[in-house]
């Protein structure tokens, strides 16, 4: 689904927790020399002189318990590492800025406790500091005060007009649709019966252009609409056929114009949607072992609905639903029999321009992902991918094919990263899915831009990997796997770097492994995403959180700093501190 409600993450199990806390000990091994306990009030003072021993002798009192850590003055830089090489790396040092290129450190805590950590950055000639806690674990970690310094009132108008937060317009899909394609169908699955002699390929008998039937669509409830077949296409031995409600088409509606195009770009045009993305990510549908579906050769279909009738766009966008995956029995009375797709008419001719178009072709294309997804993981590894991992990588296919199916628009760098940047909340936990499309912590923008960053430093051949992983049923661990197999740190490290771009980071003058740079493979183009456009859609945190959320974020920054930077911060426990100089 491309907007869906669920039930929150569940609790992750203890092997889980251990891995990810090993990750990040390893992590922060590497990371410098940050102390292993904490020292609640610092002091920079040097011990005073003993006092001279006096004829009578002193009381005789208990041992005092050593300090598990040295004094904090005696730290070499206050724990500072330079956290990048190469071109447009500005840390010259581990407290020297270099003048020119982005300049990046970090210190990392390890242990139980807050830390006091002194920073001196020197050389700066009036850029801005920006400073980003991550917790590195899978618990919450106290945060600890810090000073906010006041934001330059800014426009909360998005950058882009294509699409100017319409995730607040959105109606999140039932719940019902999300919960069967993860848990009730491969639950079906597992007790369908097994019709070997049914493997070999298996025709539906395709409907005439004009032909009319009745679809089960779900939107508050299962509801009845008539649709009309209006085009049909076949190539390279697939089918896809666009049913159009009745009384959805017109020229002011749903036009013939609409319909060819919707056609043309995802399947009839030979760099169309669907040819591209199943080279790459795999077929919908073919052969399978179990009775409960259907045949093993079946016509895509994409309905077009009216879901809510209210005379606005937005609402209910689109869904894929496994439901329909399985023939009518006795636990999928109302399936459709379907190997497909819906989306919603009015987003398409209610909105300006070709907004609501181009809005319901990168849904045709995350739906399109689940549909994929279903097949080759639920049926043929039976290992679906957990809530957060699967509408994470529906959302990377939308950004992989936006420049062959919306040219110059990206739902990513135009939606999803400005309002990621504009929801202020930033201490966000991904793997744990919000679905609400008003909350700070909106899932689709954060694993939108986490997915695109992934997608830039990684590539293709990492996302196809990542589709077909199965080392685990944790996404967490399939993820990390994809990574490092990749080249990469892995997940923890990841999750670090991708949160940096909260300080706007350049795309062409970023240090190596961070910002979002452009990346052309195989054909296929990732628009850059370049940090200081949005600056106007940036809203900083205006409130300290009590806590840190497992693997969340909280960026501060200090503005225009000229010559030497310092300050004194505690930094929490299991948490990295990251400093961004640009």
């Amino acid at each position: 689904m491309r907007i869906s409600p669920d039930s929150r993450h569940q609790a992750v199990n203890g092997c889980r927790l251990a891995c990810v806390v090993l990750w990040a000990l390893i992590l922060v091994a590497c990371g410098g020399d940050s102390p292993t306990a904490a020292v609640d009030k610092p002091s920079t003072e040097l011990p005073s002189t003993p006092p001279e021993v006096s004829p009578t002798p002193p009381e005789v009192k208990p041992p005092t318990t050593p300090p598990e850590v040295p004094p904090i003055s005696t730290l070499p830089l206050g724990g500072l590492k330079a956290d990048c090489l190469g071109p447009n790396c500005g840390s010259l040092a581990n407290d020297t800025y270099a003048g020119g290129g982005v300049g990046i450190w970090k210190v990392s805590n390890s242990s139980n406790k807050a830390v006091a950590v002194p920073l001196s950055i020197r050389g700066l000639s009036g850029q801005d500091v920006t400073l980003v806690f991550t917790n590195t674990t899978l618990t919450s970690q106290p945060m600890t005060p810090i000073t906010l310094t006041p934001s330059v009132p800014r426009s909360s108008v998005l950058r882009s007009m294509q699409q100017t937060r319409t995730s607040q317009g959105i109606r999140p899909v039932p719940s019902e649709i999300s919960e069967f394609n993860r848990v009730g169908a491969p639950a079906l699955l597992r007790k369908s019966s097994f019709a070997p002699s049914r493997r070999a390929l298996q025709r539906a008998i395709p409907p005439s252009i004009g032909a009319s039937r009745q679809w089960y669509v779900h939107v508050e409830a299962m509801e009845t609409r008539q649709a009309t077949l209006v085009r049909s296409a076949t190539r390279d031995g697939m089918t896809v056929n666009i049913w159009l409600e009745d009384g959805e088409a017109g020229d002011n509606k749903i036009s013939a114009a609409v319909l060819d195009g919707i056609m043309s770009r995802f399947f009839t045009n030979s760099n169309a949607v669907y040819h591209r993305a199943t080279a790459m990510v795999g077929q919908p549908w073919g052969a399978h072992e179990f009775d409960d579906l259907i045949q093993t050769e079946q016509p895509l279909d994409i309905v077009l609905v009216n879901f809510d009738r209210d005379q606005q766009p937005y609402g209910l966008m689109g869904y894929f639903w496994s439901y329909n995956n399985f023939k009518v029995t006795p636990s999928t009375p109302e399936s459709n029999e379907s190997l497909s797709v819906y989306l919603d008419t009015e987003t398409i001719y209610r909105t300006p321009g070709d907004i609501g178009l181009n809005t319901q072709y990168n849904t045709l294309a995350h739906e399109f992902m689940h549909m994929v997804n279903f097949y080759q993981r639920g049926v043929l590894l039976d290992n679906t991918f957990e809530t957060w991992l699967e509408e994470t990588s529906a959302l990377m296919l939308e950004d992989v094919l936006s420049d062959i199916l919306t040219p110059g628009y990206s739902p990513i760098r135009d939606g999803r990263f400005p309002d990621y940047l504009n929801q202020s909340g930033f201490n966000c936990n991904l793997i744990d899915w919000d679905f609400d499309p008003s909350s700070n912590c909106f899932g689709y923008s954060i694993g939108g831009s986490f997915g695109a960053y992934l997608l830039r430093h990684y590539g293709i051949g990492f996302y196809q990997n990542l589709l077909r992983g199965n080392n685990s049923v944790d996404g967490f661990v399939i993820l990390d796997k994809a990574i490092r197999d990749a080249g990469g740190p892995g997940t923890v490290e990841a999750i670090r770097r991708a949160a940096l771009n909260a300080a706007l980071l350049p795309a062409s003058g970023s240090p190596a492994g961070f910002g979002m740079p452009p990346r052309t493979e195989n054909g296929i183009t990732l628009y850059a995403i370049d940090g200081p456009a949005y600056i106007l859609d940036r809203v900083l945190p205006t409130s300290v959180p009590a806590e840190l959320v497992p693997l969340g974020s909280f960026p501060v920054v200090r503005p225009a700093v000229y010559g030497t930077y310092t300050e004194t911060v505690s930094v929490p426990p299991g948490t990295t501190l990251s400093i961004v100089v640009r």
